[in-house]
Parts: structure tokens; C-alpha cells; sequence
């Protein structure tokens, strides 16, 4: 649990490596089944954390559906001989089933996980990850694959986050909703539904737990005394960013990777010693947590006493509408007794405000009249047995009145082109606060409010689509208003129109944070080469994927050439004339389509 989410765009560079494929079977009872979500783990702490015996799900590396013969296959790398990888899944009543390998020198494995009961229709796992560029990407993953439910076709999700509604996708298999860093404020709540009016909402705690603890065990005397050495046990659900260490005898060590140190002291004996750990989870919510414990330094020595504890949740703050004020919140907690609480926070002139919290409470109010990044800290005093503990937790604050948008959508060319009587527009409207509503003007008398509409035309023709969106500051003091709009549409010869250049067709809005799962894995595997090619070409991909067609249209949209995945290792273009063509994989649940060049 020392190691940070891997996410899934992060998870392609496992399979990259290509070292092992991993065959699991997965059954109900004995009988192979579909459409069943497999998680991986390579990490024993990832699925079994220290301090919690039970298996846990959330830091898994990958994630798949079961094939028609109940098949998923993973491939992995960076393992060793030896190394353990488990897999999981869950049965009808949400519990957690289990199972194990180890990696031998065969470059393939093969597994098995029985189910005793099949996943509901409208369970789905809710996992919240912050990307490196401060986005909080939330991803919601059901436990059974649509086409295996009982649910209603064309039903459609539902994504709800801090009051801020999303549409999903339609028959979902995977949803995803995405925000700006600092346009979401702690507390964070997530509500998902995967078919509206049949499946009932799940609701999501993100909320940081932790537990700190710490082991010592003796290494031995050597020159300049006698070494222990510090194990962290800590548990938590989000990622340790920060070790802070007081070895009792005024030596002290800080840092983000400092979990297991060694530590000489000049004499054995008995020394107090503090451990305090910070973790943050994906969503924004952080925790820190201190504990004290007596360690016997020498032969058969350790930690001999449990001490007390002491914790500060993250800091969040939320803007009073209609003022300069904002409401500044912290969760103090100790086991022991607090005698001293204080904020720190920065003005707008680089002046510290020092606000005394004698009731120990974790609440003030301040006012900014300038936006900026502002510093906020809190400190507290904690007193048990004659041992104190002194905790001070930083962090910023965004004040932003003035609210700016700016509205935007961009036609995905080449998915429409391969997509007959559809063009696939992708929503990228950006606010520095939240966008409130969404106002689609299809150009043609429909108006449509959701984010992601789907309209579909009686008549060819080209359309002018307008987008309006209406945006909200932080503090909901200031509002934006912006509007994008572009010609769209088919001619009459059925070729498309856009950027002022379309029987019917239909536009599809889709979320540009919605790539699934195998999308990700055809984008980051999939490689064409020669290009430009003359008589022949080759395409290969990762082969965990479930490519079932390979085509070549012109960039009229016409289809010229159909292949059988085996065939494209080795695909012949000698009788296309010269010039620029569509590549389109097709893979179960993912597609992507390549510019060729031909000469």
C-alpha cells in the first residue's frame, strides 16, 4: 500500500512489457461465463492491505469482461520469478472471490475463478483517481457486461458529483466523468445509476481512511552504537504522500519515501517514538495521523507500548454565496486530550492571520477580496500520560469570483467517416468554476440540455449546431455565459460538411473522458507499418484484445477492403490506386481508425 494508484492509462505500460499472458477461466458453479469484470492485482497489498485481513478492491492494475467462453486474458510485465499476481471479482451478494497465481519461467500462466453466484445487473465498482495534471477522473465499472443483464437496450446512466449531473454512456459497459483541479471542493460525493428508472443508485465514500502504526525490530550494535530498524504498517485507501519521523532522541527524518528507515542510536535503552503519516486520496480528501509508542532499543528489543493517536482530515472550504466570506473546514481528532487549536491563513497582501480554535471545532470563516492561491494551516496540541502530540496540516485554497468559460465542441472526423449516416462530435467546453447547464442547438428546431445528446435529422443537410453553456464561479458570486457554434451535416452526394463545407443522419456527443477500458489498450498497442506502404502493410496490437474486423474505406467513406484480424499481420494493398485511405480496427469493445498512405 506504499505505492501510488496505477491508472489505466498508466496500465498499457504493463502490458507492454509482454513478459507474461495470464489465461483465467472464469465460471459459475463449473460452467465457463460471460461478460463477467475481472480486476488484477500484482501487488499483495493492493487486494490483502497490512492491518485489514479481508480483500479489498480499488488499487487493481487491470480490469476485463470474460469472454463467450468464459476466457480473460492479461498480459504483464516488470514480474520476477516467483512473484504472486491475484485476481478478483465479485458474486451476487458484492463479496469479494479470490484467487492466486505465481509467475514461473513459462511466458504464460493459466488461472481459474469460480463464482457462486453471478455480479447483479446494476452493480458497478466506483473508482476515483487524480491524473498528474491535478484532473479528478472518476470511473465507473459494473461488474457484469451489459449484453449479460436483464436490463432494458437504450437504457442510459446516470453520473452525479457534488450536485453536478453528467448523462453516461447508453447500455454502459464503462462511464467516466472528468473535472478541472479546484472545480470540485471536499467533501466529495459520487452517485452513479447504470440504467436510469431500473437500477438504483449507488452512492460513493471518499472519504481518507488511515491507520498508523509502525514495527521496530533490532539490527544490531555497530560503531557508533546500536541500529533498530522502523517498519510502517499504516493502512489507507488513498496514496502516503509524507513520513514524518521523531526517533526519541532528538533525531528526526522527513520525507515522502521514508517509510522503512534504520536508525542508530549512541545508547540502548527506551525512547519515545513518533510516526506521523499523510495521505491523500484521488478525490481531494486527505488525512494525517500521528502515532507515539515506547521502542526498546537493544538486544530483543521493539515496540513495547502502544501510545495514543492524533489525525487532521484535509482541509476544505466552500464559498458563502453573495460575499467575500469563505467557510474554512479541518476534522481534528485525538485519543488523547487537546489543549491547542490555531489557524494560519494567508491574506491577500502575503500577511499570516493567526485564529485561535479553542473548542477544537476545525472550523472558521475568512474573506479574500483578490482571487488568488491562498495558504491555510491548522495546528493542534494533543496531551495523553505526560506525552504530547503536535500536528500542523497545510493547504491551499482558490478563490475565484469571476467566473470564465468558454464553450467548444470539435467533430471527431475520422470515427464519423467510418461510421455510416453518423458524425461523432466530442463535448471540450472548459470553466474555471462548474458549468451549470448545457444548451444544444441542433439547428433544425431541437433544442437538447444534457451534456451528451444523441439527435438524429429526418433530412440531409447542412446544420448549424450551437452549443451554449452557462458556467458558475467558486463561490457562485459571478456567472459565464459562452457559445460556440459550426456547420455541420451531409450533402447530397452523402459526403460530409463541417467547418463551413450532410435520407437522414444522426450527431452523437460523446465525453472525450469516456475512453474504455479496450480503447485504451487499441490506442496505446495498436501499430501500422509500412506508412506510406506500397504492396503491403502490417498491423499488430496488444493480444488481449478482441479485434474481430479490419477495413479500408476512402475518406469518402466508402469500404474497400475487409480483412480477418490474422490476416492483417501481412495485409495486401497492391490494388489500391495511390493516395489516402481509412484504417479501421474493430476490436469487441473498442475501435480506432489509422490514416494510410498509399504510393
Amino acid at each position: 500500500m506504499k505505492s501510488l494508484f496505477l491508472y489505466f492509462f498508466c496500465l498499457i505500460g504493463l502490458a507492454s512489457f509482454a513478459q507474461t499472458n495470464l489465461s483465467i477461466t472464469v465460471s459459475q458453479n463449473g460452467t465457463p461465463v460471460e461478460g463477467v469484470s475481472v480486476f488484477l492485482f500484482t501487488d499483495k497489498q493492493e487486494i490483502f492491505p497490512l492491518v485489514i485481513p479481508r480483500a479489498v478492491l480499488g488499487k487493481y492494475d487491470a480490469v476485463t469482461y470474460s469472454d463467450a467462453n468464459g476466457q480473460v486474458v492479461f498480459s504483464f510485465g516488470n514480474m520476477s520469478v516467483g512473484d504472486t499476481v491475484y485476481w478478483a471479482s465479485h458474486d451476487c451478494q458484492r463479496g469479494m472471490v479470490t484467487d492466486f497465481g505465481v509467475v514461473g519461467s513459462s511466458s504464460s500462466m493459466t488461472g481459474v475463478l469460480d463464482l457462486p453466484c453471478l455480479p447483479q445487473d446494476c452493480d458497478t465498482h466506483i473508482r476515483i483517481d487524480t491524473l498528474v495534471s491535478g484532473t479528478v477522473l472518476f470511473q465507473f465499472i459494473p461488474f457484469l457486461e451489459y449484453s449479460q443483464t436483464g436490463l432494458t437496450s437504450g437504457s442510459q446512466s446516470q453520473i452525479t458529483v457534488n450536485g453536478i449531473s453528467r448523462t453516461g454512456t447508453v447500455q454502459s459497459n464503462y462511464d467516466s466523468a472528468s473535472f478541472s483541479p479546484g472545480s470540485l471542493s471536499a467533501p466529495i460525493n459520487v452517485q452513479y445509476t447504470r440504467a436510469q428508472n431500473q437500477c438504483s443508485i449507488i452512492d460513493n465514500d471518499p472519504q481518507v481512511y488511515l491507520t498508523t502504526y509502525f514495527t521496530a525490530d533490532p539490527v544490531g550494535p555497530s560503531g557508533s552504537g546500536y541500529t533498530m530498524a522502523f517498519n510502517d504498517s499504516s493502512f489507507s485507501n488513498g496514496a502516503f504522500r509524507r513520513y514524518e519521523w521523531d526517533f526519541g532522541d532528538g533525531t528526526t527524518l522527513n520525507g515522502r519515501y521514508d517509510s522503512d528507515p534504520q536508525h542508530t542510536y549512541a545508547s540502548t535503552g527506551t525512547y519515545r517514538v513518533r510516526l506521523g503519516v499523510t495521505s491523500i486520496s484521488a478525490s481531494g480528501w486527505g488525512a494525517m495521523k500521528e502515532w507515539v509508542t515506547n521502542v526498546v532499543v537493544g538486544p530483543g528489543g521493539g515496540s513495547v507500548k502502544r501510545g495514543f493517536l492524533c489525525e487532521v482530515q484535509q482541509i476544505s472550504s466552500a464559498g458563502m454565496p453573495g460575499t467575500n466570506m469563505y467557510d474554512i473546514y479541518a476534522s481534528p481528532f485525538t485519543t488523547g486530550n487537546l489543549f491547542f487549536a490555531e489557524w494560519a491563513i494567508e491574506d491577500e497582501n502575503g500577511v499570516i492571520h493567526n485564529i485561535s480554535d479553542n473548542k477544537g471545532g476545525g472550523h472558521t470563516s475568512f474573506s479574500w477580496s483578490q482571487d488568488g492561491v491562498y495558504s491555510v494551516c491548522y495546528t493542534f496540541k494533543s496531551a495523553f500520560r505526560g506525552d504530547t502530540c503536535q500536528l500542523t496540516y497545510c493547504d491551499s485554497i482558490t478563490v475565484s469570483r469571476q467566473a470564465q468559460c468558454q464553450a467548444w465542441y470539435r467533430v471527431d472526423s475520422l470515427n464519423s467517416i467510418a461510421a455510416p449516416n453518423q458524425i461523432v462530435i466530442r463535448e471540450l467546453s472548459q470553466s474555471n468554476g462548474d458549468i451549470l447547464q448545457y444548451r444544444w442547438d441542433f439547428g433544425d428546431g431541437t433544442i437538447k440540455t444534457n451534456q451528451f445528446p444523441s439527435h438524429t435529422y429526418s433530412q440531409n443537410g447542412v446544420y448549424e449546431v450551437c452549443l451554449e453553456i452557462t458556467a458558475v464561479d467558486s463561490s457562485r458570486m459571478d456567472t459565464c455565459i459562452s457559445t460556440y457554434c459550426d456547420s455541420i451535416g451531409f450533402d447530397a452526394s452523402g459526403n460530409m460538411v463541417f467547418k463551413d463545407q450532410l435520407a437522414g443522419f444522426t450527431i452523437n456527443v460523446v465525453d472525450p473522458a469516456s475512453i474504455g477500458l479496450d480503447e485504451n489498450l487499441l490506442e496505446e498497442s495498436l501499430k501500422m507499418y509500412p506508412n506510406p506502404a506500397t504492396e503491403k502493410v502490417t498491423l499488430s496490437w496488444d493480444p488481449a484484445l478482441k479485434v474481430e474486423r479490419v477495413s479500408v474505406f476512402s475518406l469518402g467513406g466508402l469500404e474497400l477492403l475487409s480483412v480477418k484480424p490474422y490476416e492483417a499481420s501481412n495485409m495486401e494493398i497492391k490494388d489500391l490506386p495511390k493516395g489516402a485511405y481509412l484504417v479501421r480496427i474493430q476490436a469487441k469493445a473498442a475501435s480506432k481508425t489509422l490514416r494510410l498512405i498509399v504510393n
